[in-house]
């Protein structure tokens, strides 16, 4: 009935906030994004929770490029970042479960993906949520997403290469988008050639003619 549809939607953006406000800080956040995809996956018809899905994609996605800084008691200064296992279980649960929702049993949601790779474009060039951050720490986000993307781009049960496709489109967009910093142009690159290393024929083809009409546009500067 509507009535519960709407307890429904509560209850479902009630745990998305917890997950948001817990996430790489307590168990109950891994377990709760585990618990999730499991109830996509075998039961939950997310027809449901139609208008919810990109809502839920904006808020979780962003955390993939969150860091998680410690914070000293008694100075309440920042000290140095350490990628905990508690992080790591938790940004693999928050992969698959992205994963499962993008792309449930129900048909690949385009919407809700160009929001997915919109997301974890910037680090792809090691811009994430705290600059100061070490370097060791952003490298192992962007290998992070580009593990996931690998995965996300080779799931041969979409239709007409869909999952494949948007990855691409995600490389063409990091070129387009390219950030002005050396450095940062630099990571970019290495992270585009790592996307495009796992295309498809026919979509790896596609991205090298974009290149050649990139690099024939007046506008273009090496």
């Amino acid at each position: 009935t509507p009535v519960l549809g709407l307890f429904d939607e509560i209850a479902w953006s009630c745990t998305i906030s917890i997950v948001r406000h817990f996430f790489a800080e307590e168990k109950r956040c891994t377990l709760i994004l585990e618990n999730l995809s499991k109830a996509v996956t075998e039961s939950t018809n997310l027809k449901t929770f139609e208008t919810s899905i990109t809502t839920t994609v904006e808020t979780l996605a962003p955390l993939s490029r969150e860091i998680k800084l410690k914070v000293d008691d008694e100075s309440g200064e920042c000290i140095e970042v350490e990628v905990t296992d508690l992080w790591k279980e938790s940004l693999s649960a928050l992969y698959k479960f992205l994963n499962v929702v993008v792309k449930p049993k129900q048909g690949f949601r385009r919407s809700s993906a160009v929001v997915l790779m919109r997301s974890i474009q910037p680090v792809l060039v090691l811009s994430v949520s705290d600059r100061r951050a070490p370097t060791k720490v952003k490298f192992w986000l962007r290998e992070a997403a580009i593990d996931f993307l690998k995965v996300f781009a080779s799931d041969s049960s979409c239709q007409e290469h869909v999952a494949s496709k948007t990855v691409g489109a995600l490389a063409r967009h990091c070129c387009i988008r390219a950030p002005e910093n050396a450095e940062s142009r630099e990571h970019a690159s290495v992270s585009v050639s790592r996307l495009v290393s796992f295309l498809p024929a026919e979509e790896a083809c596609d991205f090298t003619k974009f290149l050649i009409k990139m690099c024939r546009h007046p506008q273009v500067l090496f």
